[in-house]
C-alpha cells in the first residue's frame, strides 16, 4: 500500500469515474486500475464496483474510505513538517498576472520568507491548470478561469484588473473612433478570441462592432511593440502602457460603452493540503490585491 494507490482510491471516490481520475491525477486509466486492483488484493476485499452510472464504493470500500483520506492527510502534515519540499515553492503565472501581480507579490513575499526556494514560471492558463491538478505546482495565478472546473483544483477570485485599448498615434481609431475603423481594427492581447467575445460581452458590447480581427499574443512586450508599429490595438493594464502614453508613442482609445477588465484568480489543488509556504503566499496575495 502506498499513497500513489490511496490516492487514486480517494479520487475515484470522489469523481466515480476512472478515466477523469487519470486525467486529474495524470495517469493513464490501466495505472488507475492497477492502483485500485493492488488495494483489493492488500486488503483481501472488493472496494468499488462498475456500475452505468460509473463508479461506486463497496460497504467495504466507504468503510476504508476515512482510514485512507487520514493516511493521505497524515502523510501530507509529515512531509510539510519534515521535507525538504516545506521550503520549496512552486508557481506558475500567466502573462497578465505575472505583470500585474507577480512583479510586486514575489518581492515582498522573498522579503518575508527568504528560506523559501522559489521556482516561478510563466505559462498559459491551460498549462498552469493542468500543472496545479498534477500536483506539479503549488499555485497558479491565471485570468481566465477554466470552464469546465477540474474537480482537482480550487478556484478563488483574487482582483480585477482594468483593461484599455491603446494604439499608435497614426491609427485610424485614434484618428476617427474606434466604431468608425472597424474595418480596419485588429486587437493586439494576450487573451483568445473567445475569451475577447466574453470580455466585450461583460460590458453590454459586441466585439463585432469594434473589430474585424484578433491576435493572441502571449507577452505584453510584443503586445505594445506591434501597437506602436501600428499593427493594431493593443488591449493591456495601463500600467504596463505608461511609459508610452507618457512619450506619445501610444494613445488610449476611449469609448464610453468599453468598460472592459480581467480577472485573476488563484488557483490550488483541491486534493492536497497546502503547504505552509502556499498558504503565507496566498495570504499575502489577499492583502496585496484585495
Amino acid at each position: 500500500m502506498n499513497t500513489k494507490q490511496l490516492q487514486s482510491f480517494v479520487t475515484v471516490a470522489k469523481i466515480h469515474n476512472i478515466a477523469e481520475t487519470a486525467k486529474i491525477l495524470d495517469y493513464s486509466p490501466s495505472t488507475i486500475h492497477a492502483h485500485l486492483s493492488s488495494l483489493e488484493e492488500e486488503l483481501e476485499c472488493k472496494l468499488y464496483r462498475r456500475l452505468s452510472s460509473g463508479i461506486v464504493l463497496t460497504e467495504l470500500g466507504n468503510q476504508f474510505l476515512p482510514y485512507a483520506e487520514d493516511i493521505l492527510a497524515k502523510y501530507n502534515e509529515a512531509m510539510q513538517m519534515f521535507s525538504s519540499s516545506a521550503n520549496f515553492l512552486r508557481i506558475t503565472a500567466s502573462e497578465t498576472s505575472d505583470n500585474v501581480v507577480m512583479k510586486y507579490l514575489l518581492d515582498m513575499y522573498i522579503n518575508k520568507f527568504p528560506h523559501i526556494n522559489i521556482e516561478y514560471v510563466k505559462m498559459i492558463t491551460a498549462s498552469s491548470i493542468s500543472s496545479i491538478a498534477s500536483g506539479e505546482s503549488d499555485v497558479a495565478f491565471i485570468c481566465e478561469q477554466s470552464e469546465p472546473i477540474n474537480p482537482a483544483i480550487k478556484v478563488s477570485h483574487l482582483c480585477t484588473v482594468p483593461l484599455y485599448l491603446a494604439a499608435a498615434p497614426s491609427h485610424p481609431a485614434v484618428k476617427h473612433g474606434i466604431k468608425k475603423s472597424k474595418i480596419l481594427n485588429t486587437l493586439l492581447s494576450t487573451g483568445s478570441y473567445k475569451s475577447n467575445v466574453a470580455l466585450f460581452k461583460m460590458c453590454g458590447c459586441n466585439f463585432e462592432d469594434y473589430f474585424h480581427d484578433s491576435r493572441n499574443i502571449g507577452e505584453m512586450s510584443i503586445i505594445k511593440r506591434l501597437a506602436i508599429e501600428g499593427k493594431g490595438i493593443a488591449l493591456l493594464p495601463k500600467e504596463i502602457i505608461l511609459e508610452e502614453l507618457n512619450n506619445s508613442s501610444l494613445h488610449l482609445i476611449s469609448d464610453p460603452d468599453l468598460l472592459l477588465y480581467n480577472n485573476i484568480y488563484m488557483v490550488v489543488n483541491s486534493y492536497k493540503t497546502q503547504k505552509e509556504s502556499t498558504k503565507d503566499l496566498i495570504k499575502m496575495a489577499i492583502g496585496l490585491f484585495q
